[in-house]
């Protein structure tokens, strides 16, 4: 996308979070002539890369198990902003629902882009074993007293099969996708 113009890139890029190709979380340190200093979300390791190296998609985003938060689940999602000219995420352009204002942990943030959650027979077995709450998706969760929640919205309950809430029978489809695979 940038070609070998660093320094519009480093404009863009620098202090943000974006993914290689590989899907590995990344925050961009510094834009330069040689290349990207990256630092790894997942374990911390520092490393140069070439522009072409970063996938420059927005981030998946959703729920996380968040340390910083008494390991509870939270659920992670943009801020709308205007005039924003930076690519990837950062600090001041997500919220973490429940506790805005507030961060999440780099690892806990980086579980979350990369998608890293049980399917759904795994996340009613655990809930039915102790868990209070449990994702089955980036969207989706389920929690011990039988409730479904897309978007950190309560829409069904899930007691023998998950259903749906009259009301929110459009996201049927969307259900039956996730929990069928």
């Amino acid at each position: 996308m940038y070609g070998n113009d660093w320094e519009y890139a480093g404009t863009r890029l620098d202090g943000t979070i974006v993914r290689l190709w590989s899907g590995n979380p990344i925050e961009v340190l510094r834009c330069h002539e040689g290349g990207v200093n990256i630092q790894d979300l997942v374990n911390d390791q520092v490393s140069t890369v070439d522009l072409d190296d970063l996938d420059l998609r927005p981030v998946p985003l959703g729920y996380a198990r968040s340390s910083s938060h008494h390991n509870q689940l939270v659920y992670v999602c943009r801020k709308p902003m205007r005039r924003d000219w930076r690519q990837g995420l950062r600090k001041n352009n997500y919220v973490v629902l429940g506790n805005e204002g507030s961060v999440i942990a780099r690892k806990d943030l980086a579980q979350c882009i990369m998608g890293d959650h049980p399917s759904y027979e795994v996340a009613v077995e655990s809930v039915k074993l102790g868990s209070i709450e449990m994702p089955f998706h980036r969207h989706w969760k389920l929690n011990n007293l039988g409730e479904i929640y897309y978007k950190g919205m309560y829409v069904g309950r899930w007691e023998t099969n998950p259903a749906l809430g009259d009301e929110f029978m459009w996201l049927r489809e969307e259900l039956m996708e996730v929990v069928c695979v």
